[in-house]
């Protein structure tokens, strides 16, 4: 590519052997690339447009750390097709992993919430179970 142009083109080279999807998820990509450094020419592209750009995605995109990657895939394959060093371009701030509380019942809400299931789903050995326990309390 000698220019990212305004509109990306159809399919990536044939020897990159990618899907359709990921060609087009890829292309995608370049083009966002291409809009946030205003389609400056590849020769003037440096290591901060890169790094500034997955900045970007994590800091005022908030997109997952996942999404991130795969932008970075795209601008690694692009900087692979432009026959540039991938190394120095990649020291950009990581998207945070959302941290996700587990869910804890206490043993009173779990044998709530078993009562109340219904044919198939209730498990007639632990209702037998705690059906007995009930009969020793009284």
């Amino acid at each position: 590519m000698a220019r990212i142009a305004r509109k990306a083109p159809k399919s990536l080279p044939a020897e990159a052997h990618y899907s359709y999807r990921t060609e087009k998820t890829y292309l995608g990509w370049v083009r966002r690339f291409g809009e946030f450094t205003e389609f400056k020419p590849p020769e003037a592209l440096t290591g901060e447009d890169f790094q500034d750009f997955l900045t970007h995605l994590a800091v005022e995109r908030h997109v997952a750390p996942s999404t991130q990657n795969q932008a970075l895939n795209a601008l690694v394959f692009f900087l692979k097709g432009l026959e540039r060093e991938v190394g120095p371009y990649i020291e950009a701030v990581k998207a945070r992993e959302r941290r996700r509380l587990p869910v804890v019942l206490t043993r009173e809400e779990i044998q709530r919430s078993a009562f109340e299931l219904k044919e198939p789903y209730y498990s007639m050995p632990y209702r037998a179970h705690a059906h007995a326990k009930q009969k020793v309390k009284k």
